[in-house]
């Protein structure tokens, strides 16, 4: 500020000659400087709404886990106790109605992907650079949504109840950890339709050697 008045002060008698382009420029100068700091403001303001999006979606997240255990946790006991006192034929036909809706749920899920496989195709047969990028960040895009749902179907719908008939027909058929076909962790995380075959195959061939 002190060397914009020492400025004016050497440059007044310019100034007086022109008082009209100086008042002019210095509105220029202030409505600038204002666009400036307005500008700065903004961009302070969508990086804090930024980082507040990313907290909110990450303790929603964490909510949905938090369920999601407490109702497995739930689940688990009351399906516990259920399978240890039910007879020979009964968790047989338990076992296969499992194996069977898991099948089912790997083939609706395959289906899901294939559908966007089409996508890819589009992206390789696209002759246009721009048109190609936008078909693959779709087909990555919809990958990636597809096998969360898929992840979150089967800890939903399927992970407790997988893990409670291994380890009764385990017990049952008096077989050891180290013994088993099937990875204790696939039950726990089977990260493609590999792993959902195994673990329908195991619960399977357990339950058929009962």
């Amino acid at each position: 500020m002190d060397k914009l008045l020492e400025y004016i002060m050497k440059e007044w008698e310019i100034i007086k000659t022109a008082p009209g382009t100086f008042i002019m420029l210095l509105v220029l100068a202030f409505i600038g400087a204002f666009v400036i700091i307005k500008w700065g403001y903004e961009s302070r303001l969508k990086n804090e709404e930024s980082k507040y999006s990313l907290i909110e979606e990450r303790l929603k997240f964490a909510s949905e886990k938090l369920e999601e255990c407490r109702a497995y946790s739930s689940k688990h006991r009351e399906n516990l106790e259920e399978l240890m006192e039910i007879e020979k034929d009964d968790l047989q036909a338990r076992a296969f109605d499992f194996v069977t809706a898991l099948r089912k749920f790997t083939e609706k899920h395959k289906a899901i992907d294939d559908k966007s496989q089409e996508i890819w195709s589009l992206a390789t047969c696209s002759s246009n650079e721009q048109d190609r990028k936008m078909l693959f960040n779709k087909f990555n895009n919809e990958l990636m949504r597809n096998t969360t749902l898929r992840n979150s179907d089967y800890n939903r719908n399927f992970k407790a109840d997988a893990i409670l008939l291994r380890d009764e027909l385990r017990t049952r058929l008096k077989i050891k950890l180290e013994e088993a076909n099937v990875k204790t962790f696939i039950y726990e995380s089977p990260t493609n339709y590999f792993g959902f075959d195994d673990i329908a195959t195991d619960l399977e061939t357990m339950a058929k050697n009962l």
